[in-house]
């Protein structure tokens, strides 16, 4: 297993992980413009030459946000989300993160349950975030 930085290479196996886990995935040009932008962390993990699952994340200032986050389902409930949950949280603390935030649907409760093992804890909502549902907005001081 090892994280990898997205590259172009791998984008269409992202955007299918995305087509298999969103009711609204983003798209392979939401995807590739990661690469571009400088506040990015677009990260990988790879079990056996594939994605498994992957991690988008903006540093700025002192902020993480999580913009993305999914693991393949043929590769669920084996760890990997935590894994990335992990990655990501160190790679915020050694980039001066004072606070990680993110937004998930008040329906994906294993995801909330994750965020809240990691001591994710709810600090609002935004109304309508999602085409059909609300958003809970989480956060975790570090």
């Amino acid at each position: 297993m090892k994280f990898e930085k997205l590259g172009a290479e791998h984008i269409r196996e992202v955007y299918e992980i995305e087509k298999l886990s969103f009711n609204d995935p983003h798209t392979m040009s939401m995807i590739a413009s990661s690469i571009l932008n400088p506040a990015c962390e677009f990260w990988l993990l790879i079990e056996s030459e594939k994605v498994v699952g992957f991690i988008e994340f903006w540093i700025m200032y002192e902020e993480s946000h999580i913009i993305d986050i999914a693991v393949h389902p043929e590769f669920r409930k084996k760890g990997y989300g935590q894994k990335l949950i992990e990655f990501m949280l160190e790679k915020s603390r050694m980039s001066g993160t004072k606070k990680v935030f993110l937004e998930v649907r008040p329906s994906n409760k294993d995801a909330i349950n994750l965020y809240k093992k990691y001591g994710f804890s709810e600090s609002g909502v935004r109304k309508k975030y999602y085409r059909d549902e609300d958003a809970i907005i989480m956060k975790k001081d570090i």
